[in-house]
This record gives C-alpha cells, structure tokens and sequence, in this order.
C-alpha cells in the first residue's frame, strides 16, 4: 500500500493488488486501466466531497510496447497525465474541482524538476536539477509543496523555495 486517507467513518487505503486498486473499509476497487495484463500502481489518494482522487500509473500499449502513463483516476476512470518513465507521480490534493498532481518531471539529460500539475498543466516549482515535491497542499489559491533539491529537504509557497534541515521532506499541511 502506498496511500491512506480517512473521511469520518471510512478508512481508505491505496495500492497495488493485482494492479492499481483503492480500497474503501476493507472493500477493494480495481481502478481501470487499458491493459489490464500489464504493470498499474496506486501512489497517493485523495477524497473530496464523496468522489476517490487517485494517482499512480497504468501501462499502455504503443505500437506494441508497453509505456507507464502517469495517471489520476476519479471514481475508478482514468485520465492521463504522461509517461510515468518521464512523470514521477508522489502525492494529489483536491480543491473545489481542481485536481492537483504532485512530482517531478525527468528531462532528456536524465535530470528531474520538481513539479506539480493543475487540471493536468504542468508548472515546474524550480529550475533546480535532481529536485522532486513530495507532497502537496493547497490553502486559499496558494501552492504548498514539499520534498528534496539535490540532498536538501525544502518546501514551496508556490515557486518560493525555503530550505529545512534533512535529506528530503515527505509531507506538508498548512493550516
């Protein structure tokens, strides 16, 4: 399992079964992918006024070989971001209906940029090489993220970076 979140009673938990899967008190829920024979994961979950936000990926088929896409399912149907070999996905938080995705994006150089994805736009937090959000929060139209550049564990208002002490940050709630 890769994912928890709690709504007043109901526990749900997200992961890998025999793919990408969520489930609710114990009640498991494949979530749709195209090719169900190949790889799929569930890595972070959000809820949000009765709907199930989850993140992961799910292998396609081009032209015969099998490419990750970084995805979000809502409800269990999928919706696309990109290739999960160029898209790691680590975190989604929901805010009315805007979907926000977080991560970092692998250039051709084999560097990544941390970033996140509105509605499935991308915007990069930084122009820092080897660096990845972790986590992400949203507070009133402002972004929070929080994760590593380098070995340096730092969180984001937005695109504003703040350095903390340790390797990485995983996590962030702003209140």
């Amino acid at each position: 399992g890769n994912a928890i979140a709690v709504v007043g009673t109901d526990v749900y938990f997200a992961g890998d079964a025999t793919g990408a899967a969520y489930w609710k008190n114990g009640v498991e829920t494949e979530l749709s992918v195209d090719y169900p024979l190949q790889a799929s994961d569930a890595t972070a979950m959000a809820i949000s006024g009765g709907d199930v936000y989850v993140a992961g990926y799910m292998t396609d088929n081009y032209n015969g070989v099998p490419i990750p896409i970084s995805t979000v399912w809502k409800n269990g149907i999928s919706m696309p971001i990109g290739p999960a070999d160029t898209n790691r996905i680590t975190s989604i938080f929901v805010d009315g209906s805007d979907v926000y995705v977080g991560g970092s994006q692998l250039q051709s150089d084999a560097t990544t940029f941390a970033c996140y994805w509105k509605n499935g736009v991308i915007h990069l937090l930084t122009q820092e090489r080897f660096s990845q959000a972790n986590a992400i929060f949203v507070l009133d139209g402002d972004v929070y993220t929080a994760g590593f550049i380098a070995e340096s564990a730092c969180y984001w208002d937005n695109t504003t970076v703040t350095y903390l002490k340790g390797q990485k940050a995983n996590a962030i709630f702003v209140k």
